[in-house]
């Protein structure tokens, strides 16, 4: 069965360049799913968002010989578009997803050190990575952080008379 691991779409950037060194002679072609994020993530990956044109093609022109078949698929169905095309055998090559501990227990995830270069590797922040190990071994790398949640001090924004931000502009001004 074809392996999946949940890696950063910039890794298979950095997989592709040892790709076509590897395979000059040969077309290959990466399954690609990606999570909707928001209104736009379709668009950017697929559609006209990156001024004019999208990801795959800025990827695919300064990739000659590697084809992505990339999904944006909405996290509400995710898992179980994954988990129909795992039993079928056709798992992503790459997938963004969550939660993948499930998949590196069942055997279907390659090591990040098998994938990852090290200068690459290197560039994440440990926290970031140390949430992808299970049994000493890294099975994704972070594409991506947020936060879920913003704490802020009550008692000193009433001592300096700050309301509370309702949006991202009054956030900004708060700040």
């Amino acid at each position: 069965m074809k392996k999946i691991f949940a890696i950063a779409l910039a890794l298979c950037m950095v997989f592709s360049l040892c790709a076509v060194s590897a395979f000059a002679d040969d077309e290959i072609t990466l399954d690609v799913i990606i999570c909707q994020y928001g209104p736009n993530t379709q668009d950017w990956f697929l559609g006209t968002g990156m001024n004019g044109t999208n990801f795959v093609d800025k990827f695919e022109a300064e990739n000659p010989g590697i084809k992505l078949n990339l999904e944006v698929i909405s996290w509400n169905d995710v898992a179980t578009v994954v988990d129909t095309r795992i039993a079928a055998n056709q798992a992503p090559d790459i997938l963004n997803i969550d939660v993948f501990a499930a998949y590196a227990t069942d055997g279907l995830l390659e090591p990040v050190s098998q994938w990852c270069p090290e200068e690459l590797y290197n560039d994440f922040f440990p926290s970031f990575i140390d949430q992808s190990v299970i049994d000493d071994t890294v099975w994704a790398v972070p594409d991506l952080a947020s936060a879920r949640a913003l704490f802020y001090n009550v008692d000193m924004f009433e001592e300096v008379g700050i309301e509370v931000p309702t949006t991202w502009a009054e956030l900004e001004d708060a700040s």
